[in-house]
C-alpha cells in the first residue's frame, strides 16, 4: 500500500485565545508528522490511520474546517482498510 503525503493549507484564522492557537498549532504539527509517517511506516498504516482519525476529530471539536485534501485521504484510508478486512 503507497500512501502519498499531502500537502495541507492550514488555518491561519482561528486564534480566540492563546490556548486555542496553541493546541492548533500542536494538532497541525501532530497531523503533519502522522502524514509524513506513512510514508516511512507503511506496515503501521493502520495505527497511523488511528492516530490521524483521532487528531481529525479534535479539529472538528474545535470547530475548524478540516482540509478538503485531508478528509479526502482520511476517506480513502477508511476504504482500503475495509475494503482489506473483508478480504479483497
Amino acid at each position: 500500500m503507497k500512501f502519498q503525503v499531502i500537502e495541507i493549507a492550514w488555518l491561519q484564522t482561528w486564534s480566540n485565545s492563546e490556548d486555542n492557537a496553541m493546541t492548533l498549532d500542536e494538532i497541525q504539527a501532530e497531523i503533519s508528522i502522522l502524514l509524513s509517517q506513512f510514508d516511512e511506516r507503511p506496515d503501521d498504516a493502520h495505527e497511523l490511520y488511528v492516530q490521524l482519525h483521532e487528531k481529525i476529530r479534535q479539529l472538528r471539536a474545535y470547530g475548524m474546517p478540516v482540509p478538503k485534501d485531508l478528509a479526502e485521504f482520511e476517506k480513502t484510508l477508511l476504504a482500503e482498510f475495509q475494503a482489506e478486512s473483508q478480504g479483497r
